[in-house]
């Protein structure tokens, strides 16, 4: 099957190999599978809270896979124990944002002397999400704006060793001069004025912020 837009923009934000790579959430193991395919990591574990899920995926994978270089995993994520050897890239993707933040916090409590990566593509709430992972010191390896079904997503690589100071609304993310990116920026940007109407929200500081994108964009649209 066809990888999403989503999924594949996941798939080509790895371009490295890892020694584990966990594809958390992984549904129907797509993205997994892919990943297993193009052997970017020593082992691919597939993990899901789902049991008929995994059942499901680990017979598709029994009487596929053309090497044996993986796991199935019936765990929630926030269990999860990164192997303390190598390399760890971790995926999560297709949940809340409250949820990735739960995640994120539970590996990196359980995992502290364990080198890992984490690249994550919440369903919503970014803004939250941003502002928690730099709260626990994470930094920013690359992010990507998409949109997909008529959906949008940003897609973080992250890690604690990484470059680049993580920013609460995105920096390298937006292209200016893209009426798709220009699209995403209205929506949120409207999405916190309405908030704002109910003074227990508290929005303002995110709309100022996001309001410092504007002149980049008015370079190329008309507001």
């Amino acid at each position: 099957m066809k990888l999403s837009k989503r999924l594949a923009a996941i798939d080509q934000m790895i371009t490295q190999h890892y020694d584990h790579i966990f594809d958390c959430c992984c549904d129907h193991g797509l993205l997994g599978m892919q990943l297993l395919k193009r052997q970017a990591a020593d082992m691919i574990y597939f993990n899901d809270i789902a049991q008929p899920l995994i059942d499901s995926l680990k017979a598709i994978l029994i009487q596929n896979a053309k090497n044996t270089n993986w796991q199935t995993h019936c765990l929630d994520v926030s269990q999860i124990n990164l192997p303390k050897h190598g390399k760890s890239l971790v995926i999560i993707a297709g949940v809340g944002g409250d949820k990735v933040i739960d995640f994120v916090k539970a590996i990196t409590h359980n995992n502290s002397s364990v080198n890992f990566e984490l690249l994550l593509c919440p369903v919503h709430h970014h803004y939250r999400v941003r502002k928690a992972l730099i709260d626990l010191n994470f930094r920013l390896c690359q992010e990507l704006l998409i949109k997909d079904n008529r959906r949008f997503y940003e897609i973080l690589h992250i890690s604690f060793e990484a470059p680049q100071k993580l920013s609460s609304i995105g920096n390298s993310m937006w292209d200016y001069s893209s009426l798709t990116h220009f699209e995403y920026y209205k929506q949120v940007l409207k999405h916190y004025q309405q908030q704002s109407l109910d003074p227990k929200k508290q929005v303002d500081k995110i709309i100022k912020a996001y309001l410092t994108l504007d002149k980049s964009f008015q370079k190329y649209f008309n507001k």
